[in-house]
């Protein structure tokens, strides 16, 4: 919940870059199409919301729903294992070019999380 991707490229740069497009006029091709349509079909700032804009930029514009995870969410929801070991994997933040960057045990999108059923714990 807490990388590059999800704070960066999808809270600020992709939302600020919809709303350039609408706000200019530009229709897109393909995906940015596809977001410029659903914020015109559901209004702009309601499409811009964290909550509504995620779903739509985990996979692609028709997704209907997405959910990203930090260790956290993972024990709420999850309340019947314990979290063992807890790890980020693999920098991305389409379109910014971070695959370079050093710091995917922080920054990365993949959390990968090993989990153990408290009752055998």
């Amino acid at each position: 919940k807490w990388s590059l991707n999800y704070v960066l490229s999808i809270g600020l740069f992709r939302r600020v870059g919809l709303a350039a497009m609408m706000a200019l006029g530009i229709q897109g091709k393909g995906i940015y199409a596809a977001h410029v349509k659903n914020a015109r079909e559901q209004g702009l700032f309601r499409y811009l919301s964290m909550k509504r804009f995620l779903h739509r930029n985990t996979d692609d514009p028709y997704n209907p729903y997405a959910k990203v995870y930090g260790v956290r969410e993972v024990k709420r929801d999850f309340p019947a294992f314990k979290v063992t070991q807890a790890y980020k994997r693999f920098m991305h933040a389409p379109p910014l070019p971070v695959k370079w960057l050093p710091f995917e045990g922080i920054l990365g999108w993949h959390l990968m999380v090993h989990l153990r059923s408290k009752k055998t714990a």
